[in-house]
């Protein structure tokens, strides 16, 4: 035996050899292979069926002649008909796709979001639960079917009254899946703690309680995990259930110490934006806040993301704090008389800006760079995000500015690829980004040492940060504390360099109480920072009651005042 595989060996060698470069050939091939999304996609008022049937066409007829391999072919081309609203079109191509690479997450992500878009959401959601069946990592597939599986949910029952024993067994049901299928459940508190405040939230549960009350109750034990991608949703989903008319009726921030009025709304002839709130139907604010935060889900013990969340959502978290009432009086800093506020007959949450942006200001020399998300895994959206980096770079190079501002307030993460190629862009210094013990949520390549890019940015880089910088965002930030990228400027953030993700969604059995558990622990290098806390900023700067009034971004007018002084 030993003989004949000594025969065997060179042939067995040659045999190697031919088949390396016969698949080298081949690489080299299809990368010079003609575009079948071009190719169909240029056929003169052509029918979507027409398209269709002329890509089988010349699959049959050439099928060496075209890159018939690669899926981002049909993927972008679907896209092109998306963004040009032709969903139907889309819908065609995608499926199409989904033929040609069935064994492939993306095309059933993207005919998910197609169906999603022509509003046939039973459909979006088998193609997205087909998406994450094969790519267990897909967040957007997992986003998505929770979104979809809450837009099928009866929203008006904020009123509904369930029996004590569904909202016990619910409370149970949802406290035993957190204890088994959170990565770490008890990191933040101890399994004691943790069954103990579960019975503490069991025993205010009545009969007759609604259904609004009910939440109230359970968010306590969700939020005590310490966990941000474990939550019920920051009550995105109960606020929208709750009613105009028992809304706190004004919106305010709660900055460093205190509690400034941002929009007095109706109010605006009782109380004036920037004025300080002492109390709040006779309780004082810290102790108003130092209970609304158990109900709030965070990184650790970080209040970073707290304060932010309980700003965001001031008008529905008051509501709820003080059991719905009909009025709300207020005292202010500074006076002693009471305010009876006037409730609210229409509401809607206010614009938020979250446009992309690169502005240079060659003559003061600094560009400011708005960054609101690193992009999504996979897709356009990706590549859309990359293509304005590097351009912005490219940019910032040319102008030879020697300050940049990057702003990435409000940012609550996306993919950490979007996050490392910003760093390859303002690192002056190779960094790992990925700790080498943490699991990898996308390409195994982000694991390795990075590289600064060759247009990276070579001058002064400040970062604007506040407390809804959690997730992938808290995690750029904690590396470019440990390797000194950038002077940060702000609060403290959201959450640092360990955080859960890969969120699941569940829904309660008998209240249909929805609401999400991470799978995942990741962590980045700078492990030498707290995993409690958020990032903290270089230079702690808030708003103040003046720039409230008149509309001052303080944390920027902060880092331009360094740069006009240097």
């Amino acid at each position: 035996m030993k003989d004949l595989i000594k025969g065997l060996l060179p042939l067995l060698i040659l045999a190697c050899v031919i088949s390396c470069k016969y698949q080298n050939k081949k690489e080299v091939n299809n990368s010079a292979k003609k575009s079948i999304a071009q190719a169909i996609s240029v056929l003169p008022n052509a029918s979507i069926e027409e398209t269709i049937s002329y890509y089988h066409k010349l699959k049959k007829e050439q099928p060496i002649s075209y890159n018939f391999e690669d899926e981002n072919e049909l993927n972008t081309l679907g896209y092109q008909y998306l963004t040009n609203g032709k969903v139907k079109e889309a819908i065609e191509i995608f499926k199409l796709l989904v033929d040609e690479f069935p064994d492939s997450y993306n095309p059933y992500d993207s005919l998910g979001e197609a169906y999603y878009k022509n509003g046939n959401y039973e459909l979006s959601l088998i193609n997205y639960r087909n998406s994450l069946a094969l790519n267990p990592k897909n967040t957007n597939a997992e986003r998505m079917i929770f979104n979809i599986n809450y837009d099928q949910r009866d929203r008006p029952k904020f009123h509904q009254v369930f029996s004590k024993q569904e909202y016990l067994e619910d409370m149970d049901e949802m406290a035993k899946r957190i204890a088994e299928k959170h990565p770490n459940p008890f990191e933040f508190i101890t399994r004691e703690d943790f069954g103990e405040l579960v019975e503490n939230q069991k025993a205010k549960v009545k009969e007759g309680m609604t259904y609004g009350e009910f939440i109230w109750e359970l968010s306590p034990i969700i939020a005590s995990v310490g966990c941000e991608h474990t939550r019920l949703g920051g009550f995105n989903q109960e606020d929208e259930m709750l009613p105009v008319s028992l809304r706190f009726p004004l919106e305010a921030d709660l900055l460093d110490s205190e509690l400034l009025v941002t929009n007095p709304r109706i109010n605006r002839n009782k109380v004036t934006a920037g004025s300080s709130i002492k109390t709040i139907n006779g309780k004082a604010i810290n102790e108003i806040t130092k209970d609304v935060f158990k109900h709030i889900s965070s990184n650790g013990h970080s209040k970073g993301l707290k304060k932010s969340i309980f700003s965001a959502y001031f008008t529905s978290y008051i509501a709820y704090y003080f059991g719905f009432p009909e009025s709300y009086e207020i005292t202010l800093e500074g006076q002693n008389q009471t305010i009876k506020l006037t409730q609210l007959k229409e509401f809607e949450y206010p614009y938020i800006q979250d446009d992309i942006g690169l502005e240079i200001f060659e003559t003061q020399n600094y560009g400011t760079l708005r960054i609101p998300y690193f992009g999504a895994y996979g897709g356009d959206k990706l590549k859309k995000y990359q293509k304005f980096i590097r351009s912005s770079f490219e940019e910032l190079k040319q102008a030879k500015v020697g300050n940049l501002i990057i702003d990435l307030r409000g940012n609550g993460g996306g993919c950490s690829c979007g996050a490392i190629y910003l760093l390859q862009h303002i690192a002056k210094q190779p960094f790992t980004y990925f700790d080498e013990l943490s699991p990898l949520p996308g390409d195994p390549n982000e694991g390795e040492e990075k590289k600064p890019l060759k247009n990276s940015f070579t001058g002064n880089t400040y970062i604007l940060i506040d407390g809804l910088n959690a997730s992938t965002s808290g995690h750029l930030l904690s590396v470019v504390k440990e390797n000194n990228m950038a002077i940060l400027v702000g609060e403290e953030a959201g959450s640092s360099y360990y955080s859960n993700g890969g969120m699941v969604s569940h829904m309660g059995t008998h209240t249909a109480v929805t609401y999400m558990i991470a799978s995942e622990t990741y962590f980045t290098s700078a492990t030498n920072l707290p995993r409690d806390r958020g990032v903290l900023p270089d230079h702690y700067v808030y708003k103040s009651a003046l720039d409230i009034l008149n509309n001052k971004d303080a944390q920027l007018n902060y880092v331009l005042n360094i740069i006009k002084e240097k």
